[in-house]
């Protein structure tokens, strides 16, 4: 899939971890592929450098996310919650600032390849920007039908 920056201006950034009500900053990416529109809001990690290895034999690197890519880190991996209102609010930002995102009747959340987690962040997002945006979110439109490999 082919990824392409688009022409428009970041949303403006504080210390947004350390302030509800700063806005993250985000440079979204073009999807192109089978649908009309897609975007990723910004690349997760900005840069990854090895540092060695872990006493389970592991890689360890030291890690510059994006803004986005932190909070989703956070949530994912650390099952921080209070990283769900961020993100929400800068989907719903960014879902709003789009014309073509103006007609959008539902949020579908992208069932998880884990199920091991104590919850399932993307459902979490989707709970939230649904009703910001004024759309349902149903849970039952795609559905996990096989557990990928690792």
């Amino acid at each position: 899939m082919k990824k392409q920056s688009l022409l428009i201006p970041s949303f403006p950034v504080g210390a947004f971890l350390d302030s509800p009500r700063e806005e993250m900053n985000i440079n979204p990416i073009v999807l192109e592929g089978n649908s009309q529109n897609g975007w990723a809001l910004d690349n997760h990690i900005k840069k990854s450098i090895p540092t060695g290895y872990d006493e389970q034999g592991r890689r360890t690197c030291e890690t510059t996310r994006s803004d986005i890519g932190e909070c989703f880190h956070r949530l994912k991996y650390h099952w921080e919650r209070s990283m769900v209102e961020p993100i929400a609010r800068t989907v719903e930002d960014f879902m709003r600032s789009r014309s073509e995102l103006k007609s959008v009747q539902a949020f579908i959340p992208v069932p998880s390849s884990s199920t091991a987690r104590p919850f399932q962040p993307v459902f979490l997002i989707a709970e939230v920007v649904g009703p910001m945006l004024g759309v349902t979110v149903p849970t039952d439109y795609l559905l996990k039908t096989k557990v990928p490999r690792r």
